[in-house]
């Protein structure tokens, strides 16, 4: 690419980095895919595709279960052209199609993928070359005439030059092995091989091409050969050769099977982190409805961290999660939910009175009466018995003293319509219930006028 009238080197559509280092970006860390399918990252791209036991369209409207879901283990095996991964997003395995493999719509299974004919972003083959599909996979090849490399373009050869590439050479007209010896001498990088009669020619070593001089430059495995790594690996390409990993926190087989989040053992749900289960045969669990978050270390998360509630309400960790009023509250638990009265029950024993508190209620004896205010009652107080409080500091802060006793200051308080008292610092305070807001002349109205 031209930039500011200088060449430079960009990494193509799918890779990060610089020109002297591209990696394949991991699509699939997003979740692209809609409900139920899977994603499948692939070298510069990513695919969708519904496992076993559903159907749908895993670009667009997502992969719903079928009347007979399928899942996979070690004693339940795959069908022939599949593969068993453990889907990350909904903690359970799945069987999915094998590289080179598609769910044919109609029938449900898994079928040889055409990559010669059938829809594709673009060719298989590079320019001029013709595609032969295999199981699984497929081959381009330069036809008869043309030389180059099949995969980006095949270049018409019928000049005598063109035709006789190392490590042949031209020798008054004719396209013979060029010999290296004797002093063994060849282009850049390239190796002087002898074969019996004492013939050599110069050739590149394994993982390197000859160039037109006879140069050899390294083969970049990574971007020009399909799927050379496992589902799920890294490529990284080295002089000759190239090398599989499995990304962090992933293990596996990255060279020919697959990499899965690593799975810590364990023996009891103590060994495991926060909100995970231990299950068979050892292994730690994010267990539905629980999730992992891989924007935070794929830690096991409860559903209720993204369903909030409203005030004084708390979230059950269901499926779907439910919001719930706390002890002592009633309401809308998604709005809000208020104070119960639960003195309007009459819940204190005789004589005693009931003190409203948030989230619950208090019984106690009138001033000159002692006794059980939740039980047995009260009665009159033995003459000479020191009073319970002087001062308000000798109450708690959600009480008040009034003639000897410590009571709720809301016991006297009058608040207005849509609005219920609160004590606070031995005082009472009205505040308006969950929609309402306090206008300018204190009254409680909607909000939402």
């Amino acid at each position: 690419m031209l930039i500011n009238q200088e060449a430079k080197c960009i990494c193509s559509t799918g890779y990060s980095g610089t020109s002297s280092g591209c990696i394949d970006i991991d699509e699939c860390s997003g979740n692209p895919c809609p409900s139920g399918a899977i994603c499948k990252n692939e070298p510069g791209t990513f695919s969708c595709q519904c496992p076993g036991g559903t159907v749908g369209d895993p670009y667009r409207s997502g992969c719903i279960k079928t009347d007979n879901p399928t899942g996979c283990s070690d004693t339940n095996p795959c069908p022939t052209g599949e593969q068993c991964i453990l889907d990350e997003y909904l903690q359970e395995s799945v069987c999915i199609c094998v590289q080179g493999y598609v769910r044919d719509h109609d029938t449900g299974k898994c079928r040889d993928n055409d990559e010669c004919t059938e829809l594709r972003d673009k060719p298989a083959c590079g320019i001029n070359a013709i595609c032969k599909n295999l199981p699984g996979s497929y081959d381009c090849q330069c036809p008869p005439g043309f030389n180059g490399n099949p995969f980006l373009e095949c270049l018409e050869c019928n000049s005598p030059d063109c035709r006789c590439q190392p490590p042949y050479k031209l020798n008054d007209g004719n396209c013979v092995l060029a010999s290296c010896e004797p002093d063994g001498t060849c282009p850049s990088g390239a190796e002087c091989i002898t074969i019996t009669g004492g013939v050599s020619y110069c050739a590149c070593p394994k993982g390197f091409r000859a160039l037109p001089d006879g140069s050899c430059v390294d083969i970049n495995e990574c971007m020009e050969q399909q799927q050379v790594c496992g589902y799920g690996a890294e490529c990284t390409n080295r002089p000759g050769s190239y090398e599989c990993n499995c990304p962090l926190g992933y293990s596996g087989d990255p060279y020919n099977g697959l990499c899965s989040p690593a799975q810590k053992k364990c023996i009891n749900d103590k060994e495991c982190s926060q909100n995970e289960r231990c299950v068979q045969p050892g292994e730690c669990v994010c267990p539905p409805p629980f999730f992992t978050d891989p924007q935070d270390d794929n830690k096991c998360k409860s559903p209720c961290e993204r369903h909030p509630c409203g005030l004084n309400s708390k979230c059950t960790p269901t499926d779907p999660p439910k919001c719930i009023c706390e002890k002592g509250f009633q309401g809308d638990a998604l709005q809000g939910c208020v104070d119960i009265n639960e003195c309007a029950d009459v819940p204190c024993a005789y004589g005693a009175l009931c003190l409203n508190l948030k989230g619950g209620y208090k019984c106690i004896c009138p001033k000159g009466m002692t006794g059980d205010a939740y039980k047995g009652g009260c009665i009159l107080e033995t003459p000479g018995v020191k009073s319970e409080c002087q001062s308000n500091h000798d109450c708690a802060s959600t009480l008040s003293c009034h003639d000897g006793t410590c009571i709720s200051p809301c016991a006297t308080a009058l608040c207005g319509p849509h609005a219920y008292c609160e004590p606070e610092d031995h005082v009472a305070r009205c505040i308006c219930n969950v929609g309402f807001a306090e206008d300018s002349e204190g009254q409680c109205v909607s909000s939402k006028y």
